[in-house]
């Protein structure tokens, strides 16, 4: 959450004040690694997702649980990013030779060159989506798309619920398949056919009918259909990437630090955009379609592939 909002908002002052804690959680996780470079027996909730036995993956109270050994792989990445640009480059190098070896455990132990997915843990004997999207975002996947492809059309393994799919999602978007977002939106189409205007904590029935953590396709409509992301903290730099899926046309505003985004986007043929980006002033960046980058200015730009 620090390093979320360090990247959008870019106040260095308010994440540095954070990295005292972030060592001390970090060094918590650490010293429960054991002779196997994953993590132990852990204590306490150890909560994933609701669609995991009573919200915790398997592994997580004996030991060995590949969803919580790649969480923490994928925390020590976002850990070094912050520790790099606001702390200790000693840090940073120690938070990323720790990933590297917690991801190089897992893929020793976890993978199943069968399923072509990552176990919950190293007996091999569940899948989830959780771990594998953990796989994906942690680095620990050496061919991210293969993983994200396969977690999507093997149904039979363990699927996220509401609030874990932003983690899915997020995985789609590192892989490059960030055109499939839209396809798995059915879950919030569900929602509004049950007449809510908030989103639930978990399929129904559900004990709660106004949950935030399930309202992520607010930031994955801009953030990955329009395809608006900050290059830099605070959005001094922006990446524009848009991801249409099956749409024909997009258009939207995003806030940021200095002002708003507004793009709008329409198809050509199969493969052809043209459409229109609006920056605020003194901030620039590139705007990526079909593999292709070209620079974006400061006020309107003008898009045509």
């Amino acid at each position: 959450m620090v390093h979320d909002h360090w990247t959008h908002q870019g106040d260095a002052g308010f994440a540095r004040g954070f990295l005292p804690g972030i060592r001390g959680v970090i060094g918590w996780y650490e010293r429960h690694l054991d002779a196997t470079g994953q993590l132990g027996p852990m204590r306490w909730w150890n909560f994933m997702d609701w669609t995991c036995a009573q919200g915790v993956p398997p592994g997580a109270a004996n030991g060995h649980s590949t969803a919580i050994s790649l969480q923490l792989a994928y925390v020590l990445r976002l850990a070094a990013d912050l520790e790099r640009s606001l702390g200790s480059a000693d840090e940073a190098q120690h938070d990323l030779a720790l990933a590297d070896r917690i991801n190089a455990a897992v893929r020793l132990q976890s993978w199943d060159e069968k399923r072509s997915l990552f176990a919950d843990t190293p007996e091999r004997r569940q899948f989830s989506q959780q771990t594998n999207a953990l796989a994906i975002l942690s680095g620990a996947a050496t061919q991210p798309r293969a993983v994200a492809e396969r977690m999507l059309s093997d149904k039979s393994i363990t699927q996220a619920s509401y609030y874990f799919h932003f983690y899915v999602d997020e995985a789609l978007h590192a892989s490059g398949l960030a055109d499939s977002y839209l396809g798995g939106l059915e879950p919030w189409r569900e929602v509004l056919r049950l007449g809510l205007t908030t989103t639930l904590e978990e399929p129904e029935p559900s004990r709660s009918d106004s949950h935030a953590w399930s309202a992520h396709p607010n930031y994955h409509l801009l953030a990955t259909v329009l395809g608006i992301r900050p290059a830099e903290p605070g959005f001094r730099s922006v990446t524009i990437a848009p991801a249409l899926g099956e749409l024909k046309r997009a258009a939207g505003t995003m806030p940021m630090p200095a002002g708003e985004i507004a793009v709008e986007f329409r198809r050509r043929g199969r493969t052809g955009l043209q459409g229109s980006v609006q920056l605020p002033p003194n901030v620039a960046g590139r705007f990526v379609w079909n593999g292709r980058t070209s620079p974006l200015q400061p006020g309107l730009n003008k898009v045509q592939r």
